[in-house]
């Protein structure tokens, strides 16, 4: 009995050896094909990918990326991937995410004082300008000053109070009241406004198909999620941008 002992270990150990390092090690490779794609595409300051082959899926993790120019705080993706990703060669870093995640729930964190910021960035001086918004759990307040020429050329301190909301790939200021001095302002007037900010955001940037099923508001932040959920083994990639 002991003799045959020693050959069957031998031989799982031979297995083990040869097969799972090469799993893991396809892993790691194709972990970090996407990551660095993902940072090319997304130019965030942290980011994380974790491959299952098995299944096969990643796991994304993206803090202080961009979409449509707004930063976003942090978001967490759980891709399904094509199959023969591994080999899969591109011209450009977008066309070669496209062609690895066949497509994917997700979860992206859009914090107030960034859209703050991408419109303090972006004033332009035949729309708004100060523009500032509040969200709250209910929805947002947002107060500036808004330049048009109806008549003559006229500049408005607008306020207005809505909700965001998500629809056709694109987060819209939806159920918006705008009004100048505490009045609340013609039809005309608010299409106008709302046709120079919305969409707020469009998903246009993510080369592959992402699901977002609502928005949660907090007090600083809207969290646009489909409730992702991150799975456990695998290997990961990691990197974090210089300072």
């Amino acid at each position: 009995m002991k003799k045959t002992v020693l050959p069957i270990s031998l031989l799982c150990f031979v297995f083990l050896f040869f097969v799972c390092p090469s799993e893991a090690s396809d892993e790691a490779a194709l972990a970090a094909t996407m990551g660095n794609s993902l940072i090319s595409v997304f130019k965030p300051e942290r980011a994380a990918v974790r491959i299952r082959k098995e299944a096969p899926e990643a796991w994304i993790e993206i803090d202080g990326g961009e979409i449509d120019g707004i930063k976003i705080e942090k978001m967490r993706l759980l891709a399904e991937l094509k199959s023969g990703s591994a080999g899969i060669s591109s011209d450009s870093e977008a066309a070669r995410l496209a062609a690895m995640i066949k497509n994917s729930t997700g979860e992206a964190i859009l914090a107030e004082k960034d859209v703050n910021e991408y419109f303090r960035k972006n004033e332009n001086p035949e729309g708004f300008s100060d523009l500032k918004f509040d969200f709250g759990r209910d929805g947002f307040t947002a107060a500036g000053r808004f330049r048009t020429k109806i008549i003559v050329d006229v500049e408005l301190p607008i306020s207005a109070k809505g909700i965001l909301a998500l629809r056709n790939e694109a987060v819209y200021l939806e159920n918006t009241v705008i009004t100048v001095e505490g009045r609340s302002q013609p039809e005309f007037l608010t299409n106008m406004i709302l046709s120079r900010i919305n969409p707020l955001i469009e998903f246009k940037d993510i080369p592959f198909p992402v699901t977002f099923e609502k928005i949660i508001m907090t007090e600083q932040s809207a969290i646009m999620t489909g409730k992702p959920k991150e799975f456990k083994g695998g290997k990961t990639w990691h990197w974090e941008k210089q300072k």
